[in-house]
C-alpha cells in the first residue's frame, strides 16, 4: 500500500467476548438480599408464642450463569489527504440463558422463583 495515494489511513479492528452474570439479587419482604438463588430459603417467625419457620424463598438447583456473547468488527479510515475520514462498524449481542425472578400468585405460600427465561438477541 505504499504505492497508492488516495488511502493515508485504514485500520481493521475486530472483537469478540463473553460476560457472565449472575445477579439475581432481590429484597424479600424482610429487606434482605438472596445471594443463594438455587437453594430454598427459610424465614424464623413467631406463631403463637412458639418459634416456627416459613420458606421465603424457593431455589432452583438448575439455575445457571445468564452468558453475554460480544462481537465488534470495523474499520478506521482517512482518505484523499484528509478530505475523507471515518469509522465504520458492526456490533452483535447475544444473551443467552437469561435470568429472571418470576412472581407467582399472593394466595401461594411463596411469593417467587428464579429461573432462565431464554435468550436475547
Amino acid at each position: 500500500m505504499e504505492n497508492q495515494k488516495w488511502a493515508d489511513f485504514i485500520k481493521f479492528k475486530v472483537s469478540y467476548g463473553i460476560q457472565g452474570n449472575d445477579d439475581l439479587l432481590f429484597n424479600d419482604v424482610y429487606g434482605s438480599k438472596n445471594y443463594y438463588p438455587y437453594q430454598d430459603q427459610y424465614n424464623v417467625v413467631e406463631n403463637n408464642g412458639d418459634f416456627a419457620v416459613n420458606m421465603s424463598y424457593k431455589g432452583n438447583p438448575d439455575i445457571t450463569w445468564e452468558t453475554s456473547y460480544s462481537f465488534n468488527a470495523g474499520f478506521d479510515f482517512n482518505l484523499f489527504k484528509g478530505l475523507l475520514n471515518g469509522s465504520i462498524e458492526y456490533f452483535s449481542r447475544k444473551t443467552t440463558d437469561m435470568l429472571y425472578y418470576m412472581p407467582v400468585f399472593s394466595f401461594q405460600w411463596l411469593c417467587g422463583i428464579s429461573e432462565e427465561c431464554g435468550f436475547y438477541s
